[in-house]
């Protein structure tokens, strides 16, 4: 509806009281700017969409590329290894080579088991696992920040019900954004700490950073709300607790539970059971 116009119109209107003209004019203001904030937004989300959609397509080609140059790699090394044995330089380099593009094939799989389109089936999945596996993802950004990552099970495996896609993005969201703000602190003292409470039906990502500041708890899980300054985008919690709205876990921030004396969050989910540790 055009109700900025309406507004107008009414504002215009000499019947109108003038003691209510004042208030007509904050509401038509307040309409324009909520309008034009939703339509910033809905062309940043449409932004994000075409270039996951890219992201998307170009991981499958390159994924099914280094499938080949793999299969090819270890052709070439078999035929090193058959035809010149004393060659071992040439056994090194490709015994590397074929390392590498392994190592390359398997960061692409995690990459793929981001995508919905490709994960749809909401089935029984170990939450430990997912927890192990991002953290295998980050190892590189955690080395480099020399932050130490642990992730228990003390009550056992936890299994629920959810999506690839689901975990490994809440999972990613999370661990990425503590390890930001671990970083920033002492070096000796940098963790982040993945604890899986089979018996509570949930999973808490705790890190030793500066914590969420009292004035910003509010606005956390709100889209583009960010306190990063320029590194920040805003998006990583909100996705992380929309994407888990949708599949069957919530994600909340607790500041009763204490794991780790920066923030802890908490992934609470709704179809679980207690596995095996």
């Amino acid at each position: 509806s055009d109700a900025p116009g309406l507004l107008a119109a009414l504002l215009d209107d000499p019947e109108m009281p003038k003691k209510l003209k004042p208030r007509v004019d904050e509401i038509q203001r307040s309409i324009l700017a909520y309008r034009e904030h939703q339509t910033i937004r809905i062309e940043r989300t449409e932004d994000l969409a075409a270039v996951g959609m890219s992201v998307e397509s170009a991981s499958h080609d390159i994924l099914a590329a280094g499938d080949q140059a793999l299969a090819i790699a270890r052709s070439m090394l078999a035929h090193v290894a058959e035809r010149m044995p004393k060659n071992e330089f040439m056994r090194n380099q490709l015994t590397n080579l074929a390392d590498l593009i392994s190592f390359v094939s398997s960061r692409l799989n995690d990459i793929q088991g981001l995508f919905v389109s490709t994960r749809q089936r909401r089935v029984r999945r170990d939450v430990g696992s997912y927890a192990e596996r991002v953290g295998r993802m980050f190892a590189f950004a955690l080395e480099r920040a020399e932050i130490k990552y642990t992730v228990s099970q003390p009550s056992g495996a936890l299994i629920v019900k959810s999506t690839e896609a689901a975990l490994l993005q809440a999972m990613m969201n999370l661990v990425d954004n503590a390890i930001y703000w671990t970083s920033l602190g002492k070096a000796e003292a940098r963790e982040i700490t993945v604890q899986i409470d089979a018996n509570e039906s949930r999973a808490i990502v705790a890190d030793s950073g500066p914590g969420v500041d009292a004035a910003d708890m509010p606005f956390i899980f709100e889209p583009f709300y960010s306190s990063k300054g320029v590194d920040g985008k805003g998006l990583g919690l909100y996705i992380a607790r929309q994407v888990g709205a949708r599949n069957g876990f919530a994600i909340t921030l607790d500041e009763d539970i204490a794991l780790l004396p920066g923030a802890n969050f908490v992934i609470t989910f709704d179809d679980a059971e207690a596995g095996v540790n």
